[in-house]
């Protein structure tokens, strides 16, 4: 064997380096693989290449080990309890919105900075002095919600910092405005192809993000679209992006008949060009550090191989940042990259399906021949390089989202002729943005190639199969209790069963639907307990996405109770009792009480005390009672939460803060003070059970 690895090495030097690389950042169970990139060069008699590989480890298991301590060091210091505040100098590196990262001068460490509404506003490439209360960087607490926290740590942000006071220092480097100029730059660019064309509409979002990566100009209902289907890469320049640029670069210089080696030398530079315009994204640095390799060796007449491309590409970007190896970006990146390449290259081998026979001599071929073999060349690359690609990238979804597309590879079969044709003509119209009539014609016409584009994908998008959670559906009994951080709060019993309220817009876009999806939880009816934003603001999102849901009206004051079944039990909805004087909205919220296998549940939520006096009496006992608080006419009763007998009791938080006697009303039971922002789940089945009390004893 000595011989074939000796070729191979010799043939992709970088492969045992870049093993070792990997293998002494994965942690001291790889070191012995670490150890086997730098015996087998050097049992091929391959030195420099052995000497290369103990040099990587060497530097992985140093950044493992000194970096990380150092980052826990400094860590520690900003986070120390006795410090009343940090005070930190640093340069704006990236805005996120409501914050920003900011880069510290003194240490070179990243953190989040955020304040209030009068935090000024910051841009990229300034310099700022802020002052603010540290704390750790928090998660949200439901789920499918996004991981903040190890997205801040692999750009080595340490911790957030609360600031309440910031003043600018100056208006940064040179070099920090060069880099800053791009977001000024895209955003001009931008407008630039709005021209004639309506800017409202997804056909314009999808465009500019294909073309400049602008996703902050696309709504969530299009971003959203785009991730359901499989195709979100569409609006994440990455390799997609620079492979096409790279594309239209090299045809337009073959038009101008310029050498192979003035074509790849201004392809670099346009490259680098549209790299700059679109700000730097990693996906993108690392496709155009693959193409610079690539392109790199043609310029210096070397004989390069796909496989020492990717090894050059990969170890170039974890020797500048090792974070990248955990990222999920880093390793889609590079998985496609080898389907793509191995995909290729099977299709040029592979038998044709409709091309002439390959004994037919080329020259003699006719004009009809020719056709049939380029589409069938054609064809059977973009199917097999598409079907490898979904099915490579299904295990790396799933690990690092918890989701599986089940349409992506047929909707990336169908997507993939309008891509370069949509880039082609906007980079056109703006290269030719100086002439206005040919700048609006081509906008048009890139505008409608958008929208079909966007119309492909919203179909597959609507289907309730196409984008699914990996994880199992909950047991019949579950209970999901959400709390939203201000007063608002959602509770969806039984699965599937009954969804209550569902907090504001914000709340049902961000946290409640992702929630739901994550645990693939499906309600079957959507009950609003009153007219109010914190607690039904949302409602028109959650019946977009479940339009088949079973639209509940709280029963009028003196109707008789409702009932309905599902498959996760029964339910009835007691209606609210008619109150004289003062109404406010909480006056209207009637009681759910569910009943499943000899359990009950009782949601009073935030009906006032005369409703639930009013309960019948069998209504009343319940093995676990979910109770809020009224606006004036507080439920928390001692008496009657003694007289439901319920064993635990979940006590959702008001919007005004917690009373200091609530825990005492609901001492006898096992009680739960729900905080804001929180989710609680738990099954029915393994509550405790609750004492049947004489309810005619029991109140006063």
């Amino acid at each position: 064997m000595r011989a074939p690895l000796r070729r191979f090495l010799a043939k992709n030097p970088l492969c045992a380096p870049l093993s070792a690389l990997v293998c002494s950042l994965a942690g001291s169970w790889f070191i012995a693989v670490a150890a086997l990139a730098v015996a087998i060069p050097l049992f091929c008699g391959l030195r420099r290449i052995a000497l290369c590989s103990l040099l990587a480890g060497v530097y992985g298991w140093e950044f493992q080990h000194f970096r990380n301590e150092e980052n826990t060091r400094i860590q520690a210091v900003w986070l120390d309890p006795e410090r009343a505040a940090l005070e930190i100098t640093g340069s704006v590196v990236r805005t996120l919105g409501s914050s920003v990262i900011l880069e510290d001068s003194g240490t070179g460490r990243r953190i989040e900075v955020s304040g209030g509404s009068a935090f000024p506003e910051m841009h990229e490439g300034e310099r700022w002095r802020v002052e603010g209360i540290p704390e750790k960087i928090r998660n949200s607490p439901f789920p499918g919600s996004f991981d903040k926290r190890s997205w801040l740590a692999d750009m080595n942000c340490l911790c957030h910092l609360e600031a309440y006071r910031a003043e600018k220092a100056d208006d940064g480097t040179p070099f920090s405005k060069f880099l800053a100029g791009s977001r000024y730059i895209r955003r001009w660019l931008a407008s630039a192809l709005g021209r004639g064309v309506d800017t409202n509409t997804p056909g314009y979002q999808t465009l500019v993000s294909l073309v400049l990566g602008e996703k902050s100009l696309s709504s969530p209902e299009t971003i959203e679209v785009f991730r359901r289907c499989g195709c979100l890469h569409v609006f994440a320049v990455s390799g997609l992006h620079m492979g096409l640029a790279a594309l239209l670069a090299a045809l337009f210089f073959r038009v101008l008949r310029c050498s192979p080696r003035l074509s790849d030398a201004l392809t670099l530079v346009l490259l680098a060009l549209y790299l700059y315009i679109t700000g730097f994204p990693v996906s993108a640095v690392r496709a155009f550090v693959m193409i610079a390799v690539l392109l790199g060796g043609r310029l210096l007449r070397r004989q390069s191989s796909p496989v020492n491309v990717w090894c050059s590409a990969a170890f170039l970007i974890l020797l500048v940042d090792p974070r990248q190896l955990t990222s999920a970006g880093f390793q889609l990146s590079f998985v496609l990259y080898a389907v793509v390449v191995f995909g290729s290259l099977w299709t040029l081998r592979g038998a044709a399906w409709w091309a002439p026979d390959d004994y037919i001599p080329f020259r003699i071929r006719t004009r009809m021949e020719h056709i049939r073999s380029a589409t069938d060349s054609w064809c059977r690359g973009l199917a097999v390089v598409s079907l490898l690609a979904w099915m490579c990238s299904l295990p790396l979804t799933a690990c690092h989202f918890r989701t599986i597309n089940l349409f992506g590879f047929a909707i990336n079969i169908l997507i993939a002729p309008l891509l370069p044709w949509i880039m082609g003509l906007g980079l056109s119209s703006l290269v030719l943005s100086w002439i206005p009539s040919m700048a609006i014609h081509l906008n048009k016409a890139a505008w409608l190639s958008a929208s079909l584009l966007f119309r492909l994908a919203e179909y597959p998008a609507s289907q309730p199969a196409s984008y699914l959670p990996i994880e199992t559906p909950p047991p019949a009994d579950t209970v999901q209790i959400f709390v939203f951080p201000y007063g608002g709060h959602a509770c969806l019993l039984g699965s599937p069963g009954l969804l209550i309220d569902c907090g504001t817009k914000s709340d049902a876009r961000h946290r409640l639907l992702p929630a739901l999806f994550a645990k693939n939880s499906h309600p079957a009816a959507f009950l609003a307990t009153h007219a109010h934003n914190s607690q039904i603001g949302g409602r028109n999102l959650i019946l977009a996405r479940y339009p088949k849901i079973h639209r509940l009206a709280a029963p009028e004051a003196g109707s008789s109770p409702l009932n309905f079944d599902t498959n996760a039990g029964r339910f009835t909805l007691y209606p609210p009792r008619s109150l004289p004087g003062r109404i406010v909205a909480d006056d209207a919220s009637p009681v759910v009480l569910w009943e499943r296998d000899g359990r009950r549940l009782l949601f009073a939520g935030e009906a006032p005390l005369p409703t639930l006096l009013q309960l019948p009496e069998e209504a009343r006992r319940a093995d676990v009672l979910v109770i809020g608080m009224h606006t004036w006419n507080n439920a928390l009763d001692r008496e009657w939460i003694l007289s439901t007998g319920a064993a635990a009791v979940y006590l959702l938080p008001p919007s005004g803060g917690f009373s200091p006697s609530r825990r005492q009303n609901a001492a006898a039971a096992q009680a739960v003070e729900l905080k804001p922002e929180s989710f609680t789940t738990f099954r029915l089945s393994e509550q405790p059970k609750g004492k049947r009390i004489d309810l005619g004893e029991s109140l006063p």
